[in-house]
């Protein structure tokens, strides 16, 4: 299974999503979540480069992401002892500050609580 989502990351890293149906970038989001939270490092950053290329894509991908834990998933990177998987970390969430959900908790001052 973690070969399937190292190969699927590494292919989405290099990818425009876009060229992706939209079905197939929402089913392409829980298996790199998932990476996030693998203890192996590379898996992680791996994971996590693939999600940030497919934040990218659309409001409603990100708005998904969000639902399924992206958030703290990509904030827990941030605690890596590797700075890669840190900055990898970092990049997604940027990309995830363009969804509404999250410029509403930042402008109301609730996304300390996240």
């Amino acid at each position: 299974r973690n070969a399937a989502r190292q190969a699927l990351a590494q292919i989405l890293i290099v990818m425009n999503p876009q060229l992706l149906q939209y079905q197939e970038q929402l089913d392409a989001v829980r298996p790199m979540l998932a990476l996030l939270e693998h203890r192996h490092e590379l898996l992680q950053f791996e994971g996590c480069l693939a999600l940030t290329n497919l934040l990218s894509s659309s409001e409603e991908l990100r708005s998904f992401a969000l639902q399924s834990g992206a958030w703290s998933k990509c904030k827990d990177l941030l605690f890596s002892e590797n700075e890669e998987v840190q900055r990898a970390g970092l990049e997604a969430m940027c990309n995830l500050t363009m969804a509404e959900e999250v410029a509403e908790r930042f402008a109301l001052g609730k996304a300390e609580n996240e």
